[in-house]
């Protein structure tokens, strides 16, 4: 057999194998974008990463589910689920650890002092609720820097 036969036979097959692996993975579902089942499932999987995380009452899930936040049953730490790809990455945030939190529209944006995860917008159902949870977090980080405890919004 001549090279160029035998190069483009193991050229071929290769291609042939790589789209079969792409397609496999496809069909199980390797592309499936995560998403958080509900509001209770932002807490349980902050709790799950987080020891000693006890989400409190006070929580809410973006429109897309992609994304939610949930105040710590002590006050004293505001959990963050945000689903990035077919993973779900938490933080549980300190008042040291939000930069700045604003509002655009339903979008409530926070800007975090860490530099593997600068950013979280999360898209809210309304306008409203996106200037209500940003006066909340506003609040949560004014009521710990005064030393108060248990500064979980009503």
């Amino acid at each position: 057999m001549s090279d160029l036969v035998v190069i483009v036979t193991v050229l071929g097959a290769s291609a042939l194998a790589i789209t079969l692996i792409v397609a496999l993975n496809a069909f199980m579902g390797g592309w499936t974008p995560a998403r958080l089942d509900d509001e209770s499932s932002i807490g349980s999987r902050i709790s799950v990463d987080v020891l000693g995380f006890a989400p409190g009452a006070h929580q809410v899930l973006d429109s897309d589910r992609r994304a939610g936040l949930v105040f710590d049953q002590s006050g004293e730490r505001l959990g963050l689920a945000v689903c990035r790809g077919d993973k779900i990455t938490v933080r549980a945030l300190r008042p040291s650890d939000i930069r700045a939190v604003s509002v655009s529209g339903a979008d409530l944006v926070l800007a975090l002092e860490d530099f593997t995860f600068p950013e979280a917008t999360l898209r809210l159902k309304y306008a409203q609720l996106a200037k209500r949870w940003a006066n909340d977090i506003e609040r949560f980080g004014a009521a710990t820097q005064a030393g108060m405890s248990h500064a979980e919004p009503a």
